[in-house]
């Protein structure tokens, strides 16, 4: 079983994941780190820009639009979720990076953490959707294929088998 416990990505590539996660198997319970930079299923990285507009709605900010007709919120980027489990409660912290034209540069916004029944109804299903996804990158679902599974090619051991013959 695989419980995650962050994930992270670096907003200016786009591409390195790190997550950190429980894995437990019968008794035995370890934690695991992964940092990766093959690319991950869209549906990964849509749910990190899922939670572009919840950072900004938790940090209490609207970004400026600095270029007439695009979207402010592209200049947000959620690089950081983790959760806590508490003995009453599980709280959640989000790092977000927002690029500022000014100084050319990102700033990295680091939110206290919060618990769940404060974040309304839709970020923690937001939330749960990022670590579903994350779970599924642990366990080899990638943008190019499942590198876990081996297709079964009857021809392959048809060929293998005539050469030992």
């Amino acid at each position: 079983m695989i419980k995650i416990l962050s994930v992270k990505n670096d907003p200016k590539d786009l591409s390195t994941y790190v997550i950190k996660y429980q894995e437990t198997k019968g008794v035995f319970m370890n934690v695991v780190t992964l940092s990766c930079d093959e690319p991950g299923l869209p549906e990964f990285d849509a749910a990190f820009k899922t939670l572009r507009k919840d950072f900004c709605i938790l940090a209490a900010m609207q970004p400026a639009e600095t270029v007439k007709g695009a979207d402010p919120m592209e200049r947000v980027y959620v690089s950081s979720v983790s959760a806590h489990e508490g003995t009453d409660k599980t709280t959640f912290s989000l790092t977000g990076k927002v690029y500022d034209p000014y100084i050319g540069d990102y700033l990295t916004i680091s939110l206290p953490s919060v618990g769940q029944d404060c974040l309304g109804k839709t970020i923690p299903l937001d939330i749960q959707e990022l670590f579903t996804q994350a779970e599924k990158y642990v366990q080899g679902e990638r943008a190019q294929q499942n590198l876990f599974d081996q297709e079964e090619n009857p021809e392959a051991e048809e060929q293998d088998l005539r050469v030992v013959s």
